[in-house]
């Protein structure tokens, strides 16, 4: 992406508005490998392979990469194999952080609950900055609009993630029962609220 918008955060600016948190995350943990003398026997070779593939597995946890991950998994099912390491732990990094779903439900329930709170949070920021706050973050206010969020969520974000990736990995397939019950339990706590 182009440069970062006026009013930018410091971390914005930093990584030129694309993919902030992940290249701050990729950045802190090569931070604190260094400092903890975790990466002093590799040779330079190795530390480059190494910086690459964790690089990019973080890299691929951006929403903006979602779609690729998809790919990623439906790929792996298709020819059994990764085409590159990093690939497939960037596809098994991005089930990880999307794992809240197939929790049982009271921990699912709870871990969305907080993501709606950081997204008001969000929201609330963007306000106060005077800049456009994101569409889906902005309306949380309700039972119903959460509910709505989360069932959104999971129809178009988790459930096609899971169901690729269930082709590729025997556990995730144990994981997709969980990820029913829970969107349906979201759908029920939503038709709760309307009554």
């Amino acid at each position: 992406g182009g440069p970062p918008p006026p009013r930018a955060s410091p971390l914005a600016i930093r990584y030129h508005g694309a993919s902030v948190l992940e290249k701050h995350h990729a950045d802190t943990t090569f931070r604190l490998l260094r400092r903890h003398s975790l990466l002093a026997s590799l040779h330079a070779a190795e530390h480059d392979e190494l910086h690459r593939v964790v690089g990019r597995a973080i890299l691929g946890t951006d929403m903006a990469a979602h779609n690729q991950s998809i790919a990623e998994c439906a790929t792996l099912t298709a020819s059994g194999r990764a085409t590159d390491a990093s690939e497939l732990l960037s596809a098994i990094l991005h089930l990880a952080d999307l794992s809240n779903a197939v929790l049982c439900w009271p921990l699912c329930h709870r871990w969305g609950m907080c993501v709606c709170d950081e997204f008001r949070q969000q929201a609330a920021r963007e306000r106060a900055a005077g800049i456009p706050e994101t569409p889906h973050m902005a309306k949380l206010g309700t039972q119903r609009e959460i509910t709505e969020l989360q069932v959104g969520f999971f129809d178009f974000v988790v459930t096609p993630l899971w169901s690729a990736a269930a082709g590729a990995f025997p556990a995730v397939r144990e994981r997709m029962a969980q990820l029913d019950a829970n969107r349906n339990s979201w759908a029920a706590e939503g038709q709760a609220a309307t009554l």
